[in-house]
Order: structure tokens, then C-alpha cells, then sequence
């Protein structure tokens, strides 16, 4: 499962951390070798997971932008997800998560079309210990670099 706006959740007393670790124990998978990962954009409610459970966590990353709850923060926290991404934000997302999930183009960038030398983000990523998982990938050609598109099926 993927937790959806959790600092707003939280902004109006509906935190999402609690009945979603009540669902996963009711079922006998809040632990770290249940089939389940625990994803979102955002790093303090990952943060809060981890205090209360071993289940597995991923810090998704988008290509640009920054995680909400570090907007919420104001001034506080001017980090952005690039910053996650480096060698030491992977040592800081290892302390709470298990695994990074980029967006496709931070580990296969996209150049004139076409998909390019990887970047080194995975071998940084399993040096901090964590593992990778890519989200969204979908074949459509609306999806797709140019370079890969295909004309439909008829």
C-alpha cells in the first residue's frame, strides 16, 4: 500500500499510521517478512511507521519537487527529493526505510528519446543498504520515450 496525503490526513486528526498498522497485524503481516511494502512521496510518516513496526518501508522519489510534509515544514526543511538521492540522503532513508522507490527516469534517464547509460543511483542505493523499486511502469506509448513507441495493434 501506498499512504496517500498522510500530512494532511494528520493536518485534520484522521492519521493514517495506526489503523493502517491495525489492518496489517489483523492479518498477521505487520512484521518485516510479510509480503507487504509500505510506500510514500513523504519521509515523516515512514518515520513514524518505523517506530512502531518492522514491516517494510520504501521512500518513493519523484524526479523533481520535494515530499509534502518538507513543505509543511516551511523553513524548517528546505530539502527537495534529490536530496534523498544522494549518497547521504540514502544513508538517512536507511535509517527509517527499506528501500528507495525513484521514478524510472532516475535510474534510465531519457535522452533526445531514447533511454540512456544508467545512472549510478542503484549502486548508491544498495551501498546505503537499501533496496530499489521503480514505480509506474506502463507500457502505453503515452508513457513510453519516442524512442519506444509503437503504432497500436489493430
Amino acid at each position: 500500500p501506498e499512504t496517500k496525503h498522510p500530512t494532511y490526513f494528520q493536518s485534520i486528526g484522521l492519521p493514517l499510521e495506526a489503523p493502517l498498522l491495525a489492518v496489517l497485524e489483523k492479518n498477521g503481516w505487520n512484521h518485516k517478512d510479510a509480503p507487504v511494502f509500505v510506500q510514500s512521496f513523504e519521509v515523516s510518516n515512514l518515520q513514524a511507521i518505523r517506530k512502531l513496526s518492522s514491516v517494510r518501508l520504501v521512500q518513493l522519489v519523484a524526479p523533481s519537487g520535494r515530499p509534502y510534509d518538507f513543505l509543511a515544514q516551511g523553513a524548517a526543511n528546505t530539502r527537495a527529493y534529490a536530496d534523498l538521492i544522494t549518497p547521504e540522503g540514502l544513508k538517512q532513508v536507511a535509517n527509517y526505510a527499506n528501500a528507495v522507490g525513484p521514478f524510472k527516469t532516475l535510474v534510465v534517464p531519457v535522452k533526445d528519446g531514447v533511454p540512456g547509460e544508467p545512472t549510478p543511483l542503484v549502486a548508491q542505493a544498495h551501498a546505503a543498504g537499501l533496496a530499489v523499486h521503480i514505480w509506474t511502469l506502463r507500457p502505453e506509448n503515452a508513457f513510453l520515450p519516442a524512442g519506444l513507441k509503437k503504432a497500436p495493434i489493430t
